[in-house]
């Protein structure tokens, strides 16, 4: 029983900042590539998202960085944009 006791007093470690904002940066630089290919050519928020099937304020959220894109999200996104899916790693 004393073990047990040890056991549930142990304090949880925080996850540390660093791989927080490590995230955070990944989210801003994949959606910020996203954001550039999809202006560049001339697209809008409603044309990707006619042609991918998600909706518009999930691509706007990934492109502000704000959400986490899937690996299918960006597989959609990556044939509408007619890029393969490592162009949006490439600066990371």
């Amino acid at each position: 029983m004393e073990q047990l006791a040890q056991e549930t007093t142990q304090e949880v470690q925080p996850t540390p900042v660093i791989a927080l904002n490590r995230k955070q940066g990944i989210n801003n630089e994949v959606g910020s590539r996203i954001r550039t290919r999809r202006l560049g050519n001339g697209f809008t928020l409603k044309n990707i998202a006619g042609a991918t099937g998600l909706s518009v304020s999930l691509i706007s959220q990934i492109e502000l960085g704000k959400s986490a894109a899937s690996i299918s999200t960006l597989h959609k996104l990556s044939e509408a944009l007619d890029v393969k899916m490592t162009y949006f790693f490439e600066t990371i």
